[in-house]
């Protein structure tokens, strides 16, 4: 195994989360690494759906408009090296041994056990100021007070929308969510709110901390266009502090992430593995209830009533009645799918409440490779459109199973989540 995939691994292995949740051990270490953070402009990104694509589209429209732009988001699909970007370009192998050889030393010697999410962090930052851009992105983990980003000084906040989720870790009540989530919320920093971010309640934290809050009321037909008019908001700001172009912006907007409603057709290049391919494919990280929602709307804004084959795995600590609920109303047949990862749930358990909700066109498929043929197969065959939706951590193994070509990690490192500080 190379130095990459070793420090890597021992990365992946690092617990996801501590008992006792606080920013203390990132401040120490941005002390030792002389504050990376603060030698560039900052753009912090939270909320419980969207932030990853309203963050992608941020950095596009800096980009585009020729500002040196960093980007970290997470979680990954296919490589670690995903989450953190310059102007579209993948850090480096290199640069994640050197980054994280220099973390570990740090951590060492200051006696300290840093989670995943802290190590990525800390990473993102000193790459950051290592390769001088001129303004980062940075998507927050999970919740906001006490989330390992939260140590930032931004130039401008966004949170895109509030809803349940880790409700385990954040709290059974939207208003717990809301606060843990305006935790982000900085002192006289301009703040853009999404329409569905508990608009009442956050600003009345923005209130608290004189900052200029723009609210985005617009809903468009589907979740990307309402995410659209966020980035073009917080885009508008920016433009305070950089000459961004027009053109810029509009392009800039347009951009999506891997596995957000990502359409891939017979003209795709792995199309060419295949005699006969489905009417579409569409990947989707939907894996909570409002995401769900949103897809569901999507998916009738863009393909009326067409009926999708569904391949779909869930994680356990997801509501799982209330998404598959959803996926019932307007899914043809569902393929569950579950890949190597402990914090999947088994695809009995979610055909069982496929089945509660009436649902009973469902295939348990042994391994994910043969559900993805299956379900490959007969799309094709039937020219259906195949949806690929649910966690993150089933995605990278069916686009290997689909033989799409892309940089991945050795299948030792299992791809981790968004596992981020929750409140304590």
């Amino acid at each position: 195994m190379s130095r990459y995939h070793t420090l890597l691994k021992k990365v992946v292995e690092a617990p996801p989360l501590r008992d006792n949740y606080h920013l203390h051990h990132m401040q120490m270490m941005q002390q030792e690494l002389g504050f990376p953070d603060r030698s560039f402009v900052t753009i912090h990104v939270g909320g419980t759906n969207g932030k990853g694509s309203v963050s992608t589209k941020i950095a596009a429209g800096l980009q585009l408009s020729g500002v040196r732009t960093g980007l970290y988001i997470s979680p990954h699909v296919s490589t670690f090296r995903e989450r953190i970007s310059i102007n579209g370009t993948m850090i480096a192998q290199e640069d994640v041994v050197f980054g994280l050889e220099k973390l570990f030393s740090l951590a060492q010697k200051l006696s300290l056990n840093l989670s995943f999410f802290e190590l990525t962090t800390l990473l993102c930052f000193d790459y950051f100021a290592h390769e001088k851009v001129e303004a980062a992105v940075i998507e927050v983990g999970l919740g906001g007070r006490l989330d390992a980003t939260n140590v930032i000084q931004p130039c401008l906040s966004v949170i895109t929308s509030i809803r349940q989720d880790h409700t385990q870790l954040l709290g059974y009540r939207v208003e717990q969510i809301a606060r843990e989530k305006a935790g982000i919320i900085k002192r006289g920093i301009p703040l853009i709110l999404g329409p569905k971010a508990q608009q009442r309640i956050v600003k009345k934290q923005a209130f608290l901390n004189q900052s200029p809050c723009t609210l985005v009321s617009k809903r468009g037909c589907h979740f990307d266009e309402e995410d659209r008019w966020i980035a073009k908001a917080a885009l508008q700001e920016l433009k305070k502090q950089f000459p961004l172009k027009k053109e810029a912006i509009d392009e800039g907007i347009t951009k999506r992430p891997k596995c957000r409603f990502e359409i891939a057709s017979d003209t795709s290049s792995f199309a060419k593995n295949f005699p006969s391919f489905p009417k579409a494919i569409i990947f989707d990280v939907a894996h909570n209830p409002d995401g769900f929602r949103a897809l569901k709307q999507a998916w009738r804004y863009f393909y009326s009533h067409q009926k999708p084959r569904v391949i779909c795995g869930m994680s356990k600590d997801k509501d799982i009645a209330r998404c598959m609920a959803i996926l019932s109303q307007f899914a043809s047949h569902v393929h569950l799918v579950e890949a190597r990862h402990h914090r999947l749930a088994s695809p009995k358990t979610i055909a069982l409440f496929l089945q509660r909700a009436g649902f009973e066109s469902i295939s348990i498929e042994k391994k994910l490779s043969e559900g993805v043929q299956n379900a490959f197969y007969l799309a094709s065959q039937r020219k259906e459109p195949l949806l690929i939706c649910g966690s993150f951590f089933i995605m990278n193994e069916v686009r290997k199973a689909l033989r799409i070509e892309e940089e991945r990690d050795v299948d030792e490192i299992v791809p981790t989540g968004s596992e981020e500080s929750p409140p304590a």
